[in-house]
């Protein structure tokens, strides 16, 4: 029937009937979820183990976003290289992205460009960054977009002993 299904059920299901976009929007999902919570490993490992485009369609723009957020935070926090390395691809493989549509993609490379700025040590061009980001989410009115860019950006100000600027975002 059509009842509430589990995880484990709707990839069952997506897998026997060889649903790849059931199954891409499964995985999708899960990722938000681990970003939305700041989960940024558990997504990684989602990221990982179901690679189900390739990395430069269109399509899969969300994933290569969530894993660049994450991968650039776990670089400062963990100075590990390979998140470096991450995190400095997605950005990469935006920037096509937003000559492609600059309405879809301009406030999330704004927003890998200032956590970039930010792993740098540069911090006045990570304020633009951010700021840009906000910007552009209210121009083209992606609200979920400046809720992330303003919560990325009080971290940012909040971690710089910032404080009462980092309560405004």
């Amino acid at each position: 029937g059509l009842g509430i299904k589990t995880i484990k059920e709707l990839i069952t299901t997506a897998n026997q009937t060889n649903n790849m976009f059931l199954l891409h929007h499964i995985y999708l999902n899960r990722m938000f979820i681990h970003f939305y919570f700041r989960e940024y490993i558990q997504l990684l490992e989602i990221a990982d183990a179901h690679k189900l485009l390739k990395e430069k369609r269109v399509m899969n723009f969300l994933r290569v976003f969530f894993v660049g957020i994450s991968s650039l935070s776990l670089a400062r926090d963990t100075h590990q290289k390979h998140y470096r390395e991450f995190g400095e691809q997605a950005v990469e493989i935006f920037v096509p992205l937003v000559n492609f549509s600059k309405h879809n993609f301009e406030t999330k490379l704004f927003l890998l460009q200032a956590e970039l700025h930010y792993l740098n040590g540069n911090h006045d061009e990570a304020e633009v960054a951010y700021e840009n980001s906000i910007e552009s989410s209210r121009k083209y009115k992606f609200k979920s977009d400046e809720a992330v860019a303003h919560e990325l950006y009080g971290i940012f100000l909040v971690e710089r002993n910032m404080f009462d600027r980092g309560m405004l975002h």
